[in-house]
């Protein structure tokens, strides 16, 4: 029995958490069906009281028409002319006996009277005497007597001016008089037949029309046809409804009341039996669901109390430890699969980047880095390799310092770290958006901080920072020949571009004397800044692979012995010479007399590079020299040196710029020489094309030479 009841109680827990959701699902159910049905009813009495005042005002709308049919019918009938009237007695008693019979096509009112304008005598449907006929009156007798007008006179005064139709309100008690002016045929004298109506008519026949006791607001204009005791206008459950006659002259106010009471909530008895019968189901459903689930919990519980299961004797102790045991090792082992996932990653990412540092460029490549979230397109790379002594790659001293470095990383300058188990040392991948002034070296100052801060007593060698990937390769070299030769320098963007494509420039044209004149400058250039020999090395291969594309474009066949006197040469010496030989060997085989073109391209450019520094250098003064058009002379240009003609002349200054400041000339005396007017100008340009600014340059140079 004990075990009985403990079952029901958990089942009644369940029960009750299942029961909490179904009956909130009900509530939201019932409260959803009830706000629809009672929006319906509301709608539905609104509809119908629409209806009721359509068929007031249409009614009223019927009611004057016929009052102006009326009228229409005393204006043509030559029995109500002022002359004919006044001619004698007899006339007039004629009148009077006619008149009342309009009475009778009068559903609305049976009282009205005729006023010839500026007179005194009033003509009544209806007298004292009750015989039928109607009666004359005077005036202001009339109205004071059988109207009970207060102010006679006055009322008077504006039937006589009335000119339109017009509905006059009496007094208090709800007297109108509906004044319809006339022009009777065969009649010097304007008349205004007026129909008495009372609010007591208006409502009786409103009430008759809608079928009920509603309370309405009538308007014609200003003026208040019918006005009864209304309800408050802000009750709760009621609605405003306003409503205008077809011809506009009336219009209708009244206050609906929408609001559900219980005896109309009967009509819906059919649907609230469905709901009931739905909550029952539900409720049923759940109580199946709850019985299912907790059956476990009432094992568990069954187990906890005796400390048996049904099979035999075993304690309750050992079930839960196996269960917490087999939940901790689930955990543990979701742990430890999260931990091998992420050392594999990281072991394949460094295997990658180890590649990419090798040399090894491909877009497979490419696309793994990319599915890491790696991207070095549109990005300038360079290299630099750490040297901690005393400490092995794969020491989680190491693996730490790594991961400080990578914390380094924000979205325009990055950090990539992978160890070298060979050498025991770390190679550092940076990654920027874009080159500013300081931003190599800020990053590596940055690490450096790192390292100084965690008393490493580290050595860094630095690369240039390329705008190719594929150039990583040669950083990475230039890092190690500076850490070798234990020079901490900074990294600085490697700009020898601009000259290679001049002396392929040369080349296609077969200029061998400008190419190699231009590549020994180059080479001395080199030389005064201290490069190392590896960067000098890693250039002159970089030059040796564009000569050979340019002359696979040229249809020139390159031997394979000319390549590997360069690849294979010992010192910086016998590269040059091989270079060199294989610029005379794509010279002499170019076909220069095959077309005028490259005879006039050797011309000008040989004017341009001896009139470049002049400040009238222009398009059209070339062209006139040569006597040819602009445009072809831009595209001889281009295809010459591989850009157009004003980015040509601005390299050709800026490199020649570049040579004035070394020599020690002033930046003002710079500017003079280089064909520039403005100095502002000058200096901008000289900042976009060296990163630098011109006195920046002059001192970097300086030191450099010093050193």
């Amino acid at each position: 029995m004990k075990k009985k009841m403990r079952s029901m109680r958990v089942f009644y827990q369940y029960l009750m958490s299942h029961c909490g959701i179904a009956l909130l699902f009900c509530a939201m159910i019932g409260v959803s069906l009830f706000n629809y049905f009672v929006t319906e009813y509301g709608n539905r009495v609104y509809a119908g009281e629409v209806q009721k005042s359509e068929a007031v005002l249409s009614d009223l709308e019927a009611q004057i028409g016929l009052m102006e049919r009326i009228s229409y019918g005393v204006s043509h009938d030559l029995g109500y002319s002022y002359a004919e009237l006044r001619s004698s007695n007899y006339a007039e008693f004629a009148m009077l006996q006619e008149f009342v019979r309009y009475s009778a096509n009068n559903m609305f009112s049976k009282t009205y009277f005729l006023l010839f304008q500026g007179e005194r005598r009033v003509y009544y449907s209806s007298n004292y005497g009750n015989n039928g006929n109607g009666a004359a009156y005077d005036v202001f007798l009339f109205l004071d007597a059988v109207l009970n007008v207060a102010e006679p006179a006055s009322l008077y005064e504006t039937l006589c001016e009335m000119t339109h139709q017009t509905i006059l309100p009496l007094d208090e008690n709800g007297m109108m008089l509906f004044c319809f002016p006339l022009r009777i045929r065969s009649s010097s004298v304007n008349s205004v037949l007026c129909f008495c109506v009372t609010q007591a008519q208006i409502q009786e026949r409103a009430q008759l029309v809608s079928g009920g006791t509603d309370s309405f607001l009538i308007r014609s204009g200003d003026t208040v046809l019918f006005r009864q005791e209304e309800p408050e206008p802000h009750a709760r459950g009621t609605r405003l409804l306003q409503m205008d006659s077809s011809d506009g002259r009336l219009s209708l106010e009244k206050y609906v009341d929408v609001s559900m009471y219980m005896r109309d909530l009967l009509s819906y008895r059919k649907l609230l039996i469905y709901a009931v019968l739905f909550c029952v189901l539900l409720l049923s459903a759940t109580a199946i669901i709850s019985h299912q689930h907790s059956k476990p919990i009432q094992r568990i519980d069954m187990l906890m109390q005796t400390g048996q299961s049904g099979s035999g004797k075993t304690s309750i102790n050992n079930e839960l430890m196996d269960i917490e045991y087999q939940l901790h090792n689930m955990l543990e082992t979701d742990v430890e699969h999260r931990q091998r996932l992420n050392r594999q990653m990281r072991l394949l990412r460094e295997q990658t980047l180890r590649l990419l540092l090798c040399g090894e460029y491909s877009d497979v490549l490419c696309d793994m880095l990319s599915q890491m979230d790696i991207s070095f397109e549109n990005r300038y790379v360079g290299a630099a390799v750490v040297h901690i002594p005393g400490e092995k790659p794969a020491s989680p001293f190491i693996q730490t310092l790594m991961d400080q470095i990578e914390d380094l990383s924000t979205e325009e300058m990055r950090f990539y770290c992978c160890p070298d188990n060979q050498r025991g040392d770390v190679d550092l991948l940076l990654s920027l958006e874009k080159c500013p002034d300081n931003g190599p070296l800020d990053a590596m100052e940055m690490v450096q901080d790192l390292l100084d801060a965690e008393n490493t007593r580290a050595s860094m060698g630095c690369g240039s920072l390329y705008s190719d990937a594929r150039k990583l390769a040669a950083s990475r070299a230039e890092a190690r020949d500076s850490l070798a030769q234990g020079q901490n320098a900074a990294m600085t963007f490697a700009a020898t571009r601009h000259c290679f494509e001049r002396i392929l420039g040369c080349v296609r044209m077969g200029d061998a004397e400008e190419a190699i004149r231009l590549l020994d400058a180059n080479v001395q250039e080199s030389e005064t800044t201290s490069e190392s020999l590896m960067r000098q090395r890693c250039v002159l291969i970089d030059l040796l692979n564009m000569l050979v594309s340019a002359a696979q474009e040229m249809g020139i066949e390159i031997y394979s012995r000319q390549i590997s006197v360069v690849m294979t040469g010992q010192n910086l010496k016998s590269i040059l010479e091989g270079i060199r030989d294989l610029i005379f060997f794509i010279c002499e085989r170019v076909d220069r007399e095959s077309s005028g073109d490259e005879k006039l391209i050797h011309k000008v450019m040989e004017y341009i590079r001896n009139h470049f520094l002049e400040n009238d250098l222009s398009l059209d003064r070339i062209s006139a020299e040569f006597n040819i058009t602009s445009s072809y002379l831009s595209r001889l240009v281009r295809t010459s040196v591989g850009c157009g003609y004003k980015d040509y002349v601005l390299r050709l200054r800026m490199e020649q710029a570049c040579i004035f400041l070394k020599q020690g000339m002033s930046t003002t005396d710079t500017c003079r020489e280089c064909g520039y007017v403005n100095i502002s100008h000058f200096i901008k340009t000289f900042k976009q094309f060296t990163g630098m600014t011109p006195s920046s340059y002059q001192r970097d140079a300086q030191s450099s030479m010093q050193a």
